[in-house]
């Protein structure tokens, strides 16, 4: 390991940066729940930044693309889905959203998950964020306190009847999930060294709780 590397200041300095991207993060993401307008261009803004940096870097592989390991890639994801998909129906069933234009709301929401929602979070915490952490402190560490800091940036704050809402779930129950799932990802990040792995997982979560109705970002359809 070069001694750059090993050197406390330096790691230190990681990880200043890590929490002041952090808090940036959260001061950007405000404004998007209370404002509508604001929630396209934090959008953008998340997904611009990992592609501005792998172009100029000219090295795909600092945000997580790689060829490595495709079959393992699509096992994890389809193993991952299918274990949330069925946590999501035991847990949430009860109490969902009417169910009215299902087919519509799917038919807008699944792209909606898959090319915005779920990658700009997963650029963010478990492709930049996570290993940052991990550099500082043990890998098992990282690990956790990354799902902590995702689950506090859901909660921050818990805007359940704004315009964009999008967990119409109890909180207690919300924020383990999102601690549990958080794990994961990492997990499934650290294992795969792809962030496509958490990424389409993430987006296969999202799109489990619309089509039960626990959840919806299509605020405007009866």
């Amino acid at each position: 390991m070069p001694d750059y590397l090993s050197n406390g200041s330096y790691r230190n300095r990681k990880l200043s940066v890590a929490i002041l991207a952090y808090f940036v993060f959260c001061g950007f993401g405000l404004p998007s729940r209370l404002i509508l307008v604001f929630s396209p261009l934090f959008l953008l803004t998340g997904l611009a930044f990992p592609i501005l940096r792998a172009t100029i870097s000219r090295d795909w592989t600092v945000v997580g693309f790689t060829t490595r390991n495709r079959c393992q890639l699509i096992w994890w994801v389809l193993g991952i889905g299918l274990l949330w998909g069925v946590f999501t129906f035991i847990i949430f069933r009860e109490g969902a959203l009417p169910q009215r234009l299902l087919d519509l709301r799917l038919a807008i929401t699944i792209p909606i998950w898959l090319l915005t929602l779920s990658p700009f979070q997963e650029f963010f915490f478990r492709g930049w964020l996570r290993p940052r952490l991990e550099f500082k402190m043990e890998k098992v560490n990282g690990l956790v306190r990354t799902p902590l800091l995702f689950t506090f940036w859901h909660f921050l704050p818990i805007f359940d009847d704004n315009l964009t809402a999008i967990h119409p779930l109890s909180s207690y129950v919300r924020g383990f999930s999102t601690f549990l799932v958080g794990v994961v990802f990492g997990g499934l990040h650290q294992r795969t060294g792809k962030i496509l792995a958490p990424w389409l997982a993430h987006a296969l979560g999202g799109i489990a709780l619309e089509s039960i109705g626990r959840m919806t970002i299509i605020r405007f359809i009866p």
